[in-house]
């Protein structure tokens, strides 16, 4: 791998790391944007207590609810990242082992030519 492909790949994992923290920051400013829209939307509509707990614990589950889904949905692509990086170590440790064969194969011959002279001198 030439060293300007490794560039470009340090560069790349940089701009997926960045990427994938303003994705998290977006995400945790809805989620509390909702919330609190939520609990100040409840809390200023003129109803009686009842209806508010209740409206209160019905917007209360609705947002368990998105957050658990959203947590699902990080994990399925946290597993996704995952079994890439394993295909990609496993390729790369095929091909490293393609090429140590390679490597090996003429420090055999030379071996086995010089067991063989070994042989036919004894």
């Amino acid at each position: 791998m030439s060293l300007l492909q490794k560039i470009e790949e340090k560069r790349n994992r940089q701009i997926k790391k960045d990427k994938n923290k303003k994705i998290a920051i977006a995400t945790a400013g809805v989620a509390t944007g909702a919330v609190v829209g939520t609990i100040a939307g409840v809390l200023i509509a003129p109803k009686s207590g009842k209806e508010t707990i209740e409206d209160v614990k019905e917007k209360s589950n609705q947002v368990k609810n998105k957050i658990n889904e959203n947590i699902e949905d990080t994990k399925f692509k946290v597993k996704e990242s995952k079994d890439k990086i394993k295909e990609y170590l496993a390729k790369r440790k095929n091909e490293k082992s393609e090429n140590e064969i390679v490597e090996i194969e003429p420090l055999q011959l030379i071996e086995n030519t010089e067991v063989a002279e070994e042989n036919t001198e004894a």
